[in-house]
């Protein structure tokens, strides 16, 4: 009995606007699992127009065709015989489309209506809508039974046109909506959003509003809401570009036998996709645990920075908005490197200089060359070394003090001093050993942190790394004021009885005050995108904006009513006092905003807990660093746009 099952979808043979790569899709995908050593019952359905329309309109047996019946029979037969554990993928190449957002649906964006899926009917003459709180509904079903589930769609839901070829007179994915049969919508799914998860700080994350709670399935799309998706020839064959990158990122993990996370796989996506289709971007929604293919290493906590040639030079996707600073230097490595649990790569590696900083991408040099890796196009960058570094004094009780400094020196952002008392610099954090609490951290003012007594260098080590890390990105500085880029977009914060806040000074709130920040687009023909960074009181770095485990910004297009887009993004979160704070009477979150004109990631400034370190922390003041401003000019069109980012920092201060 398999415990893996895939169903491939992939229509050319639409009555109106076929198109031509969506069954090459699916074949390429079909190769790569039967290639693979895990045996996985493959249902392939597709549409190809006929050579002799007189007889059948499609080359296929008709149960084969991609119909909504046909869908409903594979779901319930893997349904039938599967049990937790096992995994399902779904692929889907064809049409999308869009529809206005169901006016009684409560759970979800509101910024850009529902989505759906063209199927064929019955008699492969017309279409067969599955919109997206149905798609939401199938997913429910099996991730109910405890199946795993991951989901590729390589169409969009852009509006007018949605897969385009890269080359002027190439196919075109696109169908405006048709009423046509529709899948009822799920009272499950539709219904009021009275019990919507909670993510600890906050309350609902944000999710597309064809999605449920995100636990045990992962999507991923080939582009924005507002972006097309492309195809592209290859041999003579067309594909759609997404369709076609992810098989080459699998198949070159499987042919190495590497394992790397899925956000490994997801960066390398877009970097690929990027190279062809600059304005495409592919989504990710979900979670990172649920994901078929087994090139996947689990459990661990990805800071890698995609870096990509282009016009000859090696571009890292990360700059001035990420901390990034000239002389900074990165190891590099192939994407395709396998990975340890903790992120770090395992073989392979160049190191490589960041020789010029822009706004959100910079450009590094290889210091050296190896022959097996230099030719390489899509690498993954970890930070070794920083320009900008805290400064760690050692008191006279640590004994031992060099062999300290020498494992504290291969920090990337750590310089130590074991004469503090007499060093003109003023330390950022100070270590000191007392007999009977071990040692202890102390802020710039030489006071302890309230931190449990650390008895042992490993976890010392790690906790001075994780809060000088913590230190350096909550004091990065935001770029010089651009007001024409300020001025197409508004930035608002409100609470539940909708009085606004003064978002310049410190924002006071209670204990569990639900607080709503939107973003409105003002422009008529910028897409921008939206990052919410929140420095927690418990020393983490976590996401407000984008998707759980998945892309991490908003995409906010003008307003379109045709399109259904609002030109709007809202993110309402719950402000709570830890636990360990409560004594305090109050706790500070520190909320960044930046807004960019160009996707781009800030996972490599995530960090967890510190109590994921310790076994129980609290938090006590912190000394932050000046962000090292060594910004030069970035030659342009990096992106095939100029950059522009902007970033405004709030003070919460949630009181008991």
């Amino acid at each position: 009995m398999p415990d893996r099952w895939a169903i491939l979808i992939g229509i050319n043979g639409y009555a109106t606007k076929p198109l031509r790569g969506c069954v090459n899709d699916v074949n390429l995908m079909k190769a790569y699992l039967e290639a693979n050593s895990s045996p996985v019952k493959v249902t392939a359905l597709t549409a190809t127009p006929a050579t002799d329309p007189g007889s059948s309109p499609l080359q296929e047996e008709r149960d084969l065709w991609p119909t909504l019946s046909n869908l409903r029979r594979c779901v319930d037969q893997i349904l039938a015989v599967a049990v937790p554990g096992n995994f399902v993928y779904i692929h889907f190449s064809g049409h999308g489309t869009r529809f206005p957002r169901p006016p009684r649906l409560k759970y979800g964006k509101k910024s850009g209506g529902d989505v759906g899926l063209l199927f064929l009917n019955d008699s492969a003459t017309a279409c067969d809508e599955l919109r997206g709180l149905a798609l939401a509904n199938t997913l429910k079903r099996m991730t109910d039974r405890g199946l795993v589930v991951t989901l590729t769609l390589d169409c969009c839901f852009s509006g007018d046109v949605y897969r385009q070829h890269e080359h002027a007179g190439g196919s075109i994915r696109s169908m405006e909506h048709e009423s046509a049969v529709d899948i009822p919508d799920d009272p499950e799914i539709n219904g009021s959003g009275e019990n919507r998860q909670h993510y600890g700080l906050r309350d609902a994350r944000p999710l597309p509003n064809w999605l449920v709670n995100p636990e045990g399935y992962l999507v991923i799309t080939a582009c924005g809401p507002h972006e097309v998706a492309g195809e592209v020839t290859l041999n003579g064959l067309s594909h759609g570009v997404l369709s076609y990158h992810l098989h080459d990122i699998l198949t070159s993990l499987l042919a190495r036998a590497s394992q790397v996370s899925v956000q490994t796989i997801y960066n390398a996506l877009v970097s690929m996709v990027h190279q062809r289709m600059a304005k495409q971007t592919p989504m990710l929604y979900g979670s990172n645990g649920a994901f078929f293919f087994g090139e996947v290493l689990h459990g661990g906590h990805v800071t890698s920075i995609s870096a990509t040639y282009s016009n000859q030079q090696l571009v890292l996707e990360a700059g001035h908005a990420h901390g990034v600073n000239l002389g900074d230097e990165y190891i590099l490595s192939p994407f395709w490197t396998g990975e340890n649990v903790n992120g770090s790569v395992q073989d392979e590696t160049l190191r490589a200089r960041v020789m010029f900083v822009g706004l959100i991408t910079s450009i590094v040099e290889l210091l050296d060359i190896s022959v097996s890796t230099a030719t390489a196009s899509h690498w993954k960058a970890q930070l070794v070394s920083r320009q900008a570094s805290t400064l760690v004094g050692l008191m006279r009780s640590i004994s031992r003090p060099s062999e300290l400094v020498t494992a504290l020196q291969q920090l990337p952002s750590i310089c130590v001093s074991d004469s503090p008392r007499t060093s003109a610099d003023r330390c950022g954090l100070y270590i000191q050993f007392g007999m009977n609490r071990g040692y202890e951290l102390l802020d710039v003012d030489q006071k302890a942190l309230p931190l449990p007594p650390i008895q042992q260098w490993d976890p010392l080590i790690k906790a001075v790394d994780h809060i000088a890390t913590f230190s350096y990105y909550k004091a990065i500085e935001p770029p010089s004021h651009d007001s024409d880029f300020q001025s197409l977009f508004d930035i608002s914060m409100r609470n539940e009885q909708n009085a606004k806040y003064n978002m310049e000074g410190v924002v006071d709130v209670v204990d569990q005050e639900e607080l709503t920040l939107t973003v409105k687009n003002l422009s008529q023909t910028v897409t921008l995108y939206v990052t919410v960074l929140n420095f927690t009181p418990s020393w983490q770095i976590q996401y407000l904006s984008g998707e759980e485990g998945g892309t991490c910004f908003d995409a906010v297009s003008p307003a379109d009513p045709a399109l259904h887009f609002t030109g709007t993004t809202e993110m309402a979160f719950a402000m709570a006092v830890p636990e360990h704070l409560r004594t305090s009477g109050c706790c500070d979150d520190i909320i960044r905003i930046i807004v960019t004109n160009t996707p781009t990631s800030f996972d490599s400034l995530l960090l967890p807990k510190l109590s994921s370190i310790l076994e129980q922390t609290t938090r006590g003041g912190s000394q932050g660093l000046d962000s090292t401003k060594s910004t030069k000019a970035v030659p342009q069109n990096l992106r095939q746009c100029e950059e522009k980012a902007a970033m405004f920092t709030v003070t919460i201060r949630t009181h008991v």
